[in-house]
């Protein structure tokens, strides 16, 4: 945890406008939301100031702040107040409403100008750390950059080139007429982010620094890009700028190098005494003043032998935890002088094992749902953030990815660990387990199959080739294992259905068949990201033979119980109904021995030991019997008179 050092000042408005305005609505563009918070907000530090307007209708005017009796409240008021003025000047975006949002800008303007005075005057109570210095003037630079922006001026060299006059307070050159260029502010505003992320003492103002440089990126290349455009030519106010842009105007996605050639030339003329500012940030070294722990620096990230930066402080806290979990479960391996890639054992330190995979399974979904709010911000928003050419463009999307296949990944190697333990104990009880055993073992693959099937899906597994085609090794061979232990319920005796027994070894040998034709297109020793799960050709090897063997019992025991026939029942069982039979037979025994013969099929007679067997001749002479009763009772059935005027008429010409 960050401690202040005493008689230091705490504030940090940089931490606290993002902490602010990614809660409360600005996530997703809502300024409404937001300025009723700030409103809210400096209510409630004016009542623990005491430094209300007075109460009813009588308004009371205060009297300035003095810097002896300013306090971290005073600051945060006024922090507050530009805060409030400047959504609600957002707020008013329309074309009709431009006079009242400029209105409200000048005023925010107004509370910064008076906030910078404050924070800078030499008696202030509790001085700025350096840290917060500089987090003020940055946040003060793009402030002022974004008002001169939305200016609606004639020409767009006065567009660019505002003359200095009462609304900048940045520097104290009144001769410099320079230093209001926007480019100018803002590329001096991401210079000082630079300083404040290579000084940085925990991983969370790493990625505050980051988070607000993505977010001036593209105003920096937006001003680049529309420099000097339909102004006037002849002006020669400044040449060097106008060189510094035409240098960089093919290249406008190179944010690094155009602040590196504009901030060092023009950093000393906006803000007075630059080089000593930075000096004293620099000489401040993470450890004096404050004591940071090793839990609140982030370990380097990685994927594919490059680093993978945080660039959002949201992320930060999650992925602290997600880190504490995985170090617990190191320890722990390392403890037992086993790795953590090992089988799972048995009893207490199988379940201890579980655990500690389940505490880094919720801390990692955690990071994933938080990743994924942001990246539904962005996408609400519009926004987009421009990196660096050597970043790899690793923006939220590549970081929710990214998250989102250590999620899979670390869920696999979870069910792996309890199918080896249900697999040891299957083989220790002989090839026929319990069912239920056989049932968490497909469970399990089934999962892991889920997992895998999803991590194929996923972008960043897209971009690497050997990583999809190592996954796709991976999902023959689950599906191989998943089609022998379902081969082992099938041919359980509790059903003996030994037909769809053998075609379920033939499939788990046609997917043995394909995952060494995958392995074969891998590069040699190619285990990247996937180390939990090797692979090897005597893994696939061990499977063929175990499905071989399987195989040739089904047949032998297949034969044995009715020598191999589809379809045919046990002896003695009880008849099955045929599928979609009449309803009426739910109650009553249907008459199975009568429908085989009448179809011709051989019926099942029970002799006197009580054995089964089938008798044709007899049911020869059952079936004669039968048909010779249905002809008499048809020959013996009268003939029925008949009857009205045909009958009485019928007598007279002799008809009976």
């Amino acid at each position: 945890m960050l401690q202040v050092k005493k008689g230091e000042s705490a504030f940090r408005p940089l931490q606290i406008i993002n902490e602010e305005r990614s809660t409360h609505g600005l996530r997703y563009g809502d300024y409404t939301r937001y300025r009723t918070h700030c409103a809210h907000k400096t209510h409630r530090l004016r009542q623990s100031l005491k430094m209300t307007h007075g109460k009813g209708r009588d308004f009371k005017k205060l009297a300035p702040i003095a810097p002896e009796n300013a306090n971290d409240g005073h600051l945060q008021l006024l922090l507050f107040e530009t805060e409030r003025a400047w959504a609600h000047a957002q707020e008013l975006s329309a074309p009709e409403e431009a006079r009242r949002s400029t209105a409200r800008y000048r005023r925010s303007h107004n509370y910064l100008s008076r906030l910078l005075t404050l924070a800078r005057s030499p008696s202030l109570a509790a001085p700025l750390s350096p840290q917060a210095t500089v987090e003020l003037l940055v946040y003060a630079l793009i402030h002022t950059a974004r008002f001169n922006l939305r200016r609606s001026l004639s020409s767009t060299a006065t567009y660019y080139g505002l003359q200095r006059g009462a609304d900048s307070e940045v520097s104290e050159n009144e001769d410099d007429t320079t230093s209001a260029y926007p480019l100018i502010h803002l590329s001096i505003a991401h210079a000082l982010l630079e300083e404040l992320e290579s000084t940085a003492g925990t991983s969370k103002e790493v990625a505050l620094a980051r988070s607000f440089k993505d977010e001036i990126g593209p105003e920096i290349r937006w001003c680049v890009h529309e420099f000097n455009r339909g102004g006037n030519e002849e002006d020669e106010e400044d040449v060097e700028l106008k060189q510094f842009v035409l240098k960089w105007k093919k290249r406008e996605w190179d944010i690094d190098g155009i602040v590196g050639d504009i901030a060092p030339a023009y950093a000393e003329n906006v803000i007075a005494d630059y080089n000593a500012l930075i000096n004293g940030l620099k000489g401040k070294a993470p450890g004096d003043g404050h004591t940071i722990g090793k839990r609140h620096v982030l370990e380097e990230l990685l994927w594919d032998n490059k680093p993978v930066p945080v660039r959002n402080p949201e992320l930060v806290d999650v992925l602290l935890k997600v880190q504490e979990a995985t170090g617990r479960l190191k320890s722990d391996a390392s403890s037992e002088g086993t790795s953590i890639n090992a089988k799972g054992g048995k009893g207490k330190n199988t379940r201890g094992r579980i655990a500690k995979y389940d505490g880094i399974l919720l801390s990692l979904s955690d990071a994933v749902d938080e990743a994924r709010k942001l990246v539904e911000a962005q996408q609400v928003s519009g926004s987009s953030s421009i990196t660096s050419p050597g970043s790899e463009n690793r923006d939220i999307h590549f970081m929710q990815s990214y998250l989102t296949f250590l999620h899979l990944t670390y869920r696999v190697e979870r069910d792996l660990i309890l199918l080896f333990a249900l697999s040891d104990h299957a083989s220790a009880s002989g090839r026929h387990s319990s069912p239920q055993n056989t049932a968490s073992i497909l469970h399990l693959l089934s999962g892991v199959l889920q997992s895998l099937f999803q991590a194929l899906a996923l972008p960043i597994v897209d971009e690497s080739p050997d990583l999809s085609t190592a996954l796709s090794l991976r999902i023959s061979h689950v599906k191989a294992q998943r089609a022998l232990y379902l081969a082992q319920a099938y041919a359980h005796n509790s059903h003996k259905r030994y037909g769809e027994a053998v075609t379920l070894t033939q499939r788990g040998h046609l997917h043995i068949r394909e995952a060494r034709s995958t392995l074969a297109m891998l590069p040699e020793a190619f285990s990247s990201h996937l180390e939990f799960y090797p692979m090897q050709a005597e893994t696939l090897d061990v499977l063929e033979a175990r499905l071989k063997a399987d195989e040739e019992q089904y047949k032998i025991e297949w034969f044995a119980y009715n020598g191999g026939v589809v379809g045919e029942q046990e002896p003695g069982s009880k008849h099955q109904k045929p599928v979609f039979f009449d309803i009426a037979f739910n109650y009553v025994q249907p008459p199975m021995e009568r429908l085989r013969v009448r179809a011709g099929l051989p019926a099942i007679v029970v002799d006197e030991a009580g054995a089964t067997k089938v008798n044709a001749k007899v049911l020869k002479a059952k079936a004669e019997e039968e048909l010779e009763k249905e002809e008499e009772k048809e020959e013996e059935k009268p003939m029925m008179g008949r009857g009205g005027l045909s009958g009485f008429l019928g007598s007279w010409w002799g008809r009976k």
